[in-house]
């Protein structure tokens, strides 16, 4: 509970920890497809459910990742109660109706065939699944056509009653709030304890170098460099987000003055963390003209060496720190950013208290010197890339 008295609304999320990675291979997507049903046709509520949440003033909203599952909604104070009843009931009474079922296939083989034309994510996720293959952190959230076509009612029942469990539910909430919240809570969320343990452990990451082309019809050629880089859980995890804002965030970063400014090669280049708990990548992202390709891929290639040289200023450094505090404080004053900050960070077993208030953020930042950013240069920048590429193309 993250209460605010200065605001008139309420952000709520319910989080499940249950996602692609936890789940079977012949099963890949039934977490997502689960989330789905959840909005479809239920048990305990006759009316349409966007209906009832608009009435209030308010949307209902999901998403589905590789580590949890998500319903929410920022609702008037006024509403609130009424607002946790209908969550929980969504959450907890599905009917899993076989039509909805064939009909919500459909559904998701049209989002499927969406991200794979979206050459930003299709190129993410085969970089994704060919650097950690073998590992569930590979497997689409979305699943494969086949994967979503063969799901049953039987697979999706079962999956449901092993994950949607006491222990692996978690509510966030965050703004006018009070103590009668728990009352509320245990009014509503009563949930069986299932008969058979979930399945949802991590385990060990390995990275495999590779190097992936696949042609598309496209003007562009798009490029992605991942590097094996820390995990969420890794202490040194905050002077990484420093160095990674001066190498790849931005317009004053490394990689944009080199790529962009100076060469002309691209339009756009960024650089990101992609990270879960057992680790991840910080991926390099820029489309060119096929002509150019090779020529970017070495430029990228030198400025991630350069950058092993600690070739940053102490200003570069001290604007990098003043943008990261700037976007901790940003969502610290959003209701609806901390509440999916806190759950995020409580369901997959955080540090809830890291970035909570002004003085963890200022305590953070100030410990993040130059030592501290050579160590986390040297542990993920000196690394070999995988390089996954879609080569462009025009039809004739």
């Amino acid at each position: 509970m993250d209460r605010l008295s200065h605001t008139e609304s309420v952000s709520i999320g319910i989080f499940v920890k249950v996602g692609s990675k936890y789940e079977p291979i012949h099963l890949n997507g039934i977490t997502h497809f689960l989330e789905h049903m959840l909005f479809r046709k239920n048990d305990s509520i006759q009316e349409d459910v966007s209906i009832l949440f608009e009435s209030m003033g308010a949307e209902i909203r999901g998403f589905t990742t590789k580590e949890y599952l998500c319903i929410y909604t920022k609702i008037l104070y006024e509403y609130f109660e009424k607002a946790l009843e209908l969550l929980s009931k969504l959450l907890l009474h599905p009917s899993f109706d076989d039509a909805e079922i064939e009909s919500e296939k459909s559904v998701i083989l049209n989002e499927i065939r969406q991200s794979q034309d979206n050459l930003h994510e299709r190129n993410q996720s085969n970089l994704m699944r060919h650097s950690f293959k073998g590992h569930p952190l590979s497997m689409e959230v979305l699943g494969s056509a086949e994967s979503v076509l063969s799901l049953t009612k039987k697979n999706i029942v079962a999956y449901f009653n092993e994950f949607i469990t006491p222990e692996n539910i978690l509510i966030s909430v965050s703004g006018r709030v009070d103590v009668s919240l728990l009352d509320v809570i245990s009014k509503y969320f009563i949930i069986k304890q299932s008969e058979k343990k979930s399945s949802n452990d991590e385990k060990n990451l390995n990275f495999t170098q590779i190097k992936n082309v696949e042609r598309v019809t496209s003007n562009q050629s798009y490029l992605m460099l991942g590097i094996p880089c820390y995990s969420m859980t890794h202490p040194n995890f905050v002077p990484f987000l420093v160095a990674n804002r001066i190498f790849g965030h931005g317009s004053n970063s490394k990689l944009f003055k080199e790529v962009r400014q100076k060469s002309g090669l691209a339009y756009s280049i960024f650089s990101y963390p992609m990270v879960y708990k057992e680790g991840g990548l910080l991926v390099i992202a820029v489309s060119t003209s096929h002509m150019y390709l090779d020529k970017l891929i070495e430029l990228c290639l030198d400025v991630t060496r350069s950058f092993t040289k600690y070739n940053y200023s102490e200003q570069e450094l001290e604007v990098a720190k003043a943008k990261l505090k700037g976007d901790f404080i940003f969502g610290l004053e959003n209701p609806a950013t901390r509440m999916m900050n806190n759950g995020k960070n409580e369901i997959l077993g955080l540090d809830i208290h890291k970035f909570n208030n002004i003085e963890k953020v200022n305590e953070f930042l100030d410990g993040c010197n130059s030592g501290s950013i050579n160590e986390a240069i040297d542990d993920v920048f000196l690394k070999e890339p995988s390089i996954c590429i879609l080569e462009g193309t025009t039809p004739n």
